[in-house]
């Protein structure tokens, strides 16, 4: 029986709990004929990349509602000549928590956080071949690693869009990403106001906007939350949103927002002379980090072995 469709107008907690129950679950039963020795954990045979600097693989996921088994079908191709695609952008997470996927028909071992992460994929753009990098690069083949992390920088150029998959939303996600979807029309009345010096009382207070201040404090709460999650901290993150710029699409839970929206969002904040505004933008955020000059320092000081463990 197929399991329910996760829709955008699900709660996030629904997500939440969603995301939590599928590390505990039992792995689903694999086709007839196709699963590996329990005891080995057959894993599926990846094309090979006969020129790894040149040719990368590419994942075709077959379409099924939210929470359905994971089936899809590897190719390869030269970077050059690539179809459209998509090139995900995630945090590895646990290793202890795993989930089952079906490659080629045949049954491989992820972890949860790289599977959540196809589930985002194909919910948002079904149909679509993506690059992810723990099953697109062969991670036994330590050649073959470090000529495609020489490469990666190209492989997210090329992408036709890059997908921030931060994980399920929550409550501060939700708040974060509505706000920004609207951060112009929210603020076009304060501006008005502001610019004829009829916003702030002497005691602080807003007489025409009493709740514009509220609002503010809220967001720099969420935002602060929001920037908190693991994704912002992983040192590749720099490198994959920069060469995504302009193309990026941040999913959170099922709820895409477009990475310049957020971006925006920053920016508008900064405007802002007001104390509820300064927790927001007070602080180094990833927005701040992303820039060549943090690009050459990475790409020219830490060693390919170190990134290659950074996830």
């Amino acid at each position: 029986m197929a399991k329910r469709r996760i829709s955008q107008s699900h709660s996030g907690q629904e997500q939440r709990d969603a995301f939590q129950r599928s590390s505990r679950r039992r792995p689903s039963a694999a086709p007839r004929g196709t699963r590996g020795n329990p005891d080995t954990n057959q894993k599926p045979i990846l094309p090979p990349l006969i020129y790894p600097e040149h040719r990368i693989r590419l994942l075709q996921v077959n379409p099924g509602a939210f929470d359905d088994e994971i089936h899809c079908a590897v190719t390869t191709c030269a970077l050059e000549q690539a179809p459209l695609f998509h090139a995900i952008s995630y945090t590895w997470g646990d290793p202890k928590d795993q989930e089952q996927i079906f490659v080629d028909g045949r049954q491989m071992t992820i972890r949860q956080n790289c599977h959540f992460a196809i589930q985002q994929a194909r919910h948002h753009s079904p149909g679509v071949p993506i690059w992810i990098d723990s099953i697109c690069i062969n991670q036994d083949d330590a050649a073959e690693k470090s000529a495609q992390v020489q490469i990666m920088g190209d492989i997210y150029a090329k992408a036709s869009s890059v997908l921030a998959c931060i994980g399920p939303s929550d409550a501060a996600s939700d708040f974060v990403i509505k706000f920004a979807k609207d951060i112009d029309a929210r603020l076009a009345d304060l501006k008005e106001e502001e610019s004829r010096g009829r916003v702030i009382r002497e005691d602080g207070t807003s007489p025409l906007l009493p709740g514009l201040w509220r609002r503010l404090s809220e967001l720099s709460r969420h935002w602060a939350s929001f920037t908190a999650r693991p994704y912002f901290g992983r040192l590749w993150v720099m490198q994959e949103l920069h060469e995504g710029s302009g193309r990026t699409t941040v999913l959170c839970g099922t709820t895409p927002v477009e990475w310049d929206e957020i971006r925006i969002m920053h920016a508008r904040l900064g405007t802002i002379n007001h104390p509820s505004c300064k927790p927001a933008v007070g602080f180094m955020s990833i927005m701040e980090l992303v820039g060549p000059p943090m690009l050459q320092s990475i790409r020219g000081q830490v060693p390919v072995r170190s990134l290659l463990q950074t996830h």
